[in-house]
């Protein structure tokens, strides 16, 4: 079957739905993404060899950081299983407002996140994560993001791990089907 999430932007719920081959729905089941106060975003679901992960993401201000999480999914409850694992964590840029004339508000709402894309790879036996560091959107510093591409096996173990820059193509290579 399929598995698709369904946001539910008033709460720190998703609801992950599952379809048979048909599509037809099947079952409907909230997971909690909070963790104390903290807002989660639901970045994507993943079939890997036959577990279910949920993969999401948590934007803290105040750490100035964006984190990407996984946790395993029972298939057949579809309730959260195990641990969650931090797989990813970017620090936002530096802002020194003093010297372009912002408050330090107006300049941190002009730094991008990040960006975190999450595919399935090689048959769906393995984890590509590409994440893309913040950028500082500020007319003062126009730099291009910093990218880490890691791939992922699916006990969510970094088996790959490359910067931009190095020869992600020949690395990757092996991992693609």
């Amino acid at each position: 079957g399929q598995v698709n999430p369904h946001i539910n932007k008033n709460s720190f719920t998703h609801k992950i739905l599952h379809f048979d081959k048909e599509l037809n729905l099947t079952k409907s089941v909230d997971i909690d993404l909070g963790k104390g106060d903290q807002k989660r975003k639901m970045q994507r679901t993943l079939l890997i060899d036959g577990k279910l992960f949920a993969f999401y993401s948590f934007l803290d201000a105040k750490g100035q950081t964006n984190t990407l999480y996984a946790r395993q999914v029972d298939n057949k409850s579809l309730k959260f299983i195990g641990e969650e694992k931090v797989i990813h964590t970017f620090r936002f840029p530096e802002i020194k407002s003093t010297n372009i004339g912002l408050s330090w508000k107006t300049a941190y709402n002009k730094v991008s996140p990040g960006r975190f894309i999450v595919s399935p790879i090689k048959d769906q036996s393995y984890i590509s994560i590409l994440a893309m560091s913040p950028l500082n959107e500020i007319k003062t510093d126009k730099r291009s993001p910093d990218i880490t591409k890691l791939i992922l096996n699916a006990s969510l173990e970094t088996v790959a791990e490359l910067k931009k820059g190095e020869d992600m193509g020949t690395t990757l290579a092996e991992y693609s089907s």
